[in-house]
């Protein structure tokens, strides 16, 4: 089986994202964002994974627009629910909880939508609301 350019991109952002290279996996993500054939899905998980970065580094607005970012660039898919959730989990984490809430239900009424993440959101809203 023959990888593409980008997914060789994304395989090395990951390892160098495993391997505490953060500034290394926030270049190389970029790198896979400035290709033309990366699908929807990979550009909005690339996306998700440089908001994630920039929440471990306290910049907590600029994850926030990437998370974002990931969910316009797959708006209908699956990574959007992978984006949706981190985001949700971070906003509760950084106790906005209404905002967290907003989020999980804006998760929830994505039509693509795994049933893991729906009874995860439907967990974590709960737990918000008090339930």
């Amino acid at each position: 089986m023959t990888t593409t350019p980008w997914e060789h991109l994304f395989v090395q952002a990951l390892g160098a994202s495993e391997a505490g290279d953060a500034e290394q996996a926030y270049r190389t993500f970029l790198s896979v964002l400035a290709l033309d054939d990366v699908p929807a899905y990979a550009r909005s998980l690339a996306s998700t994974n440089i908001a994630t970065m920039h929440l471990r580094s306290q910049r907590v607005d600029e994850a926030m627009e990437w998370y974002e970012r990931a969910v316009q660039l797959d708006p209908d898919g699956e990574s959007a629910a992978v984006a949706l959730g981190a985001m949700g989990i971070s906003l509760e984490r950084l106790e906005r909880r209404q905002e967290a809430i907003e989020t999980f239900e804006r998760l929830l009424a994505l039509p693509t939508l795994p049933e893991a993440s729906r009874l995860t959101a439907e967990e974590n809203l709960r737990a918000l609301r008090g339930e």
